[in-house]
């Protein structure tokens, strides 16, 4: 067996975490899957996978999580980062996170009829125009080219995945998702761009899966309107393995 180590890290959200009660098992997340095939094309190399993903994490904490993580991983980093985050941090909502929290902590009998009220009356607040993000968008494009920039020297390769679409009828319960997917998309462009690495690419698999509307959901849990179904971690793995494809040769 080679002596040489491949070591891919995955930072992102729940998107990239298994969903046993939608039916989509470990082995089947695209990092597992990514992972697999880069086994089979790199007999020159042992292949090691850290999926540092988390449910309902913010850039800020994925970041955060990163920078702890790097001590112990030392320098070089690794060889293949991939970074699928944002749908946390741009996803409207209703009320600020600190209103949120204060809600969070009041006594049963007040704290319920608010939360019944917010649930019911969300897609109106939303289109009256309450709508915050638990991240705003100069907060995020600031760590995010902050990231990229500390990441670009410390490996071969980083792949970033786009905030992928949500469906018709999440969207009609959401209004403003979908265009805060689009929004957030951008700001992660921009940031890709201004850091002016070569060795950063951007995984639109956005584009892809919003070509149809109507058949989002192969590609997005129709019952969430954001996490993956089994094919869409296929779409996300497929993108990875084609852009590696350049890549993975002895």
């Amino acid at each position: 067996m080679s002596d040489k180590r491949l070591l891919i890290r995955v930072y992102g959200d729940s998107l990239g975490m298994p969903r046993a009660d939608s039916g989509v098992r470990f082995d089947q997340t695209y990092s597992e899957l990514f992972c697999a095939w880069l086994r089979t094309v790199r007999s020159d190399a042992q292949v090691h996978l850290y999926n540092r993903s988390q449910g309902g994490a913010s850039i800020r904490k994925l970041f955060q999580e990163y920078q702890m993580d790097s001590i112990y991983f030392g320098k070089p980093g690794g060889d293949i980062l991939v970074l699928q985050l944002g749908i946390v941090d741009c996803a409207p909502r209703p009320i600020p996170t600190w209103v949120k929290f204060l809600i969070g902590r009041l006594p049963s009998p007040l704290r319920t009829p608010i939360v019944k009220f917010l649930h019911r009356f969300r897609p109106n607040l939303l289109r009256m125009g309450c709508k915050w993000r638990s991240t705003s968008r100069s907060a995020f494009s600031r760590l995010f080219q902050k990231w990229l920039q500390r990441a670009a020297n410390d490996f071969a390769r980083i792949y970033v995945v786009s905030v992928m679409p949500t469906t018709p009828e999440i969207e009609a319960r959401s209004p403003g998702l979908g265009e805060s997917a689009v929004s957030c998309n951008q700001d992660i462009e921009a940031a890709i761009l201004s850091s002016g690495a070569a060795n950063i690419h951007f995984i639109d698999a956005h584009r892809i899966a919003a070509e149809n509307p109507d058949e989002v959901s192969r590609f997005v849990d129709a019952s969430d309107g954001h996490h993956l179904t089994a094919e869409g971690h296929r779409l996300l793995s497929g993108l990875l393995i084609q852009n590696e494809k350049r890549f993975a040769s002895p």
